[in-house]
């Protein structure tokens, strides 16, 4: 099933795309994470934003399937990790 992926990244930006699957949208959401390291001027903020990024990967791929598969869309933020999963139709 494919979905849009919504998410932004506190002192990055934000952004969105279709993607396959979750695991394909968590994909997009590291990569954007790995990128945004060089708005940084030093290493902490982008370790936290990192941090909250892995905690953010984990429930997207426990709690995203399951909301998409019912239909319905998911969404979380932790610390400065905002997602959003809608399924398309």
């Amino acid at each position: 099933m494919s979905l849009w992926i919504y998410w932004s990244l506190d002192g990055v930006g934000m952004a969105g795309e279709v993607a396959a699957d979750v695991p394909a949208a968590v994909r997009a959401l590291d990569i954007s994470v790995e990128r945004g390291r060089r708005v940084f001027d030093s290493d902490t903020p982008w370790e936290a934003l990192r941090a909250s990024a892995e905690l953010m990967r984990m429930r997207m791929l426990d709690e995203g399937p399951k909301a998409l598969e019912r239909g319905e869309e998911w969404s979380a933020k932790i610390e400065g990790v905002q997602v959003r999963l809608i399924p398309r139709v």
